[in-house]
């Protein structure tokens, strides 16, 4: 798959960096963008273009950028593990058995921290005291060699920490007095499992009980890396997988059951599980940033020998996947470039009381930035409430970006009318096409020599920078064309 074409596709200069020594002059410049080019915008129009029609509303609305990570470029390591599932950035790439439904031993677990994080029918500021029943089945759990937390009458947890137990340390009688606080127990918690994983399109994926001791629980390493991929996107389980230690009540500061944590640097969590049905399984990720882009790498290995050899293949999974992504990337993510746009307009970051989007933590890099943009009006996000700011941006959509960040309207073509002068028109979606016609018009994109535009073509880090320093020279020509159009003050 080729991901950057022959020719450029920008208008103007070669690909440069923006300088951060730019002149006092240029700098004013900047300033004075935001405050007149919405006032101006329909006497730029004009002078840039008569007869122009614009598109109808309903064909404005920006959906996702749709990007594939090409397949082919992982080459699967050698691992021990008959049956393997990764995905990068949240796309399945590669697997060994992978739609086979298996054993899940603790693993499960991963689908009980993400029913109670995500359904909310129980609640984590509730809290529990062990009884009589509850230590029972702490001593039924040892005799039958299961992995327990001990428990004393009259003990006290609160389910967050119940939760932390379940992720860290693996404790199985904790995922029974979690899931037992559920609308009809523990036998509608586990019904509530099954309806979830039928919600994320688990086809191959059934809970029998909430701890994976079932031998009757079954899951495919695709359905259980999708899932560990949706659970990830969760705050809260994200980080508790990603501790290497926790102190719980009545017991010292203990470590994760996950060593992968302290084996490779790269390693987010995320649960390991043995049991003699399954072998030694595992879901790990990890995160590294990869040309610029933050690569987050996502798998399950099932039927391992040994816990030796399951840390080794999840290593050698996590380094195949970086590697992959070293190939294909350096592209540019939706925040990367929200935050090139933003500091090229020289809006301040804001710290927003309020996020504006739900995806983005205040504690992210251009978290201010894409805040700035979303206040500035330029910055609508994928869909309501969420920008997907790691996912990757593509011609289309940048095109619209710019348009709306200098306060231009879009264009429809004066001879095609709801048609652009590029040839592959028909694969411009319709919310950017009167914006990819004001881009082209405004200079700030044009086509490739074989007359296409290329919509859903992922922009890398030189195209970036090329857009961005198109975008000043634009931006520069728009605003004096603006007070050129202004009426004289009385």
């Amino acid at each position: 798959m080729t991901l950057t074409p022959e020719a450029p596709g920008l208008a103007g200069r070669a690909p440069s960096s923006r300088r951060a020594g730019s002149s006092p002059r240029r700098h004013r410049v900047k300033l004075a963008i935001r405050a007149r080019l919405l006032a101006w915008s329909a006497a730029l129009l004009l002078a840039l273009s008569s007869a122009v029609s614009l598109l109808p509303p309903a064909a404005l609305a920006a959906g996702p950028v749709a990007f594939s990570f090409p397949i082919g470029a992982f080459t699967p390591p050698a691992v021990s593990a008959p049956a393997w599932a990764v995905a990068i950035n949240g796309q399945m790439v590669a697997g060994s058995e992978e739609t086979t439904p298996m054993a899940t031993a603790s693993t499960a677990k991963v689908m009980t921290a993400y029913v109670i994080l995500t359904q909310h029918v129980i609640p984590l500021t509730g809290s529990i005291t062990i009884t009589a029943a509850d230590v029972a089945q702490y001593r039924a759990g040892v005799r039958a060699d299961d992995w327990m937390m001990p428990v004393k009458v009259g003990e006290h947890f609160t389910n967050l920490e119940l939760l932390n137990a379940l992720l860290v340390r693996s404790y199985d009688n904790t995922a029974t007095l979690l899931a037992q606080q559920a609308p009809g127990g523990l036998g509608g918690f586990v019904r509530l499992m099954n309806r979830t994983a039928q919600s994320l399109g688990l086809t191959e994926a059934h809970f029998a009980d909430p701890s994976g001791l079932s031998p009757l629980d079954r899951v495919s390493p695709l359905d259980m890396t999708k899932l560990a991929v949706a659970a990830l996107a969760n705050p809260t389980f994200r980080q508790i997988v990603a501790e290497k230690t926790i102190t719980l009540p009545y017991q010292p500061t203990v470590p994760n059951i996950d060593r992968l944590l302290t084996k490779d640097p790269a390693a987010i969590g995320v649960k390991t599980g043995w049991t003699t049905a399954a072998g030694h399984t595992m879901v790990f990720a990890g995160q590294e940033t990869v040309g610029g882009q933050l690569v987050t790498v996502v798998g399950t290995i099932d039927r391992v020998a040994s816990y030796a050899l399951l840390y080794q293949d999840a290593e050698a999974l996590l380094q195949a996947g970086f590697t992959a992504a070293g190939q294909v990337y350096p592209l540019t993510t939706r925040l990367a470039f929200v935050t090139a746009l933003a500091q090229a307009l020289n809006l301040a970051p804001v710290d927003a009381p309020a996020p504006a989007f739900s995806d983005l933590p205040a504690t992210s890099p251009g978290y201010g930035y894409a805040e700035a943009a979303y206040q500035a009006g330029w910055l609508k996000g994928v869909a309501p409430g969420l920008l997907d700011p790691t996912g990757l941006i593509n011609r289309a959509e940048a095109a619209k970006m710019e348009v709306m960040a200098l306060g231009q309207t879009p264009l429809a073509d004066s001879l095609y009318l709801d048609r652009s002068q590029f040839k592959d028109s028909a694969q411009i979606p319709a919310w950017a096409l009167g914006y990819v016609n004001a881009a082209a018009r405004l200079g700030l994109y044009r086509g490739y020599r074989d007359g296409t535009f290329q919509p859903a073509l992922a922009l890398d880090q030189s195209v970036l920078k090329a857009a961005i320093s198109q975008f000043e020279t634009v931006a520069t020509r728009v605003q004096a064309l603006s007070s050129a159009a202004a009426p004289p003050s009385p």
